[in-house]
């Protein structure tokens, strides 16, 4: 009885540890497809978060958190229920992030709707 509850904390410890580094993959420096944008995201206080640090190649002076709030659903294997505002939107948007593999992912602002809303594709880059 004692070896079976040992084994099962030890496997739920197992399962929770590896969903914790899998919503980690998103962790670094990314570039958007259209080379606009370089945004590096982070974790803080079990959230993901990131900024903008260069638009077009020059250097944002006055650097925020563009995108805040994500959350990693491991059921789904996305980042949701956060926002987005890029330096250019009076306003912030929902948003959520999918990864296609450990390279690539697909960001997707939107108004409530996500059929209606905007996705911009990023790859991982080496800063």
């Amino acid at each position: 009885m004692n070896k079976r509850i040992i084994l099962i904390v030890f496997l739920l410890t197992n399962l929770f540890g590896f969903t914790q580094n899998e919503g980690n993959d998103l962790i670094g420096n990314w570039q958007t497809n259209d080379k606009i944008y370089l945004i590096k995201i982070f974790k803080e206080n079990n959230q993901y978060q990131a900024t903008i640090y260069s638009i077009k190649g020059k250097i944002v002076e006055k650097k925020k958190n563009n995108i805040w709030d994500l959350k990693f659903n491991p059921d789904k294997k996305i980042w949701e229920n956060g926002k987005l505002q890029l330096p250019d939107m009076k306003h912030s948007v929902d948003c959520q992030i999918k990864m296609s593999n450990k390279n690539e992912a697909i960001i997707l602002g939107y108004h409530g709707i996500k059929f209606l809303g905007k996705e911009r594709k990023m790859k991982r880059i080496n800063e």
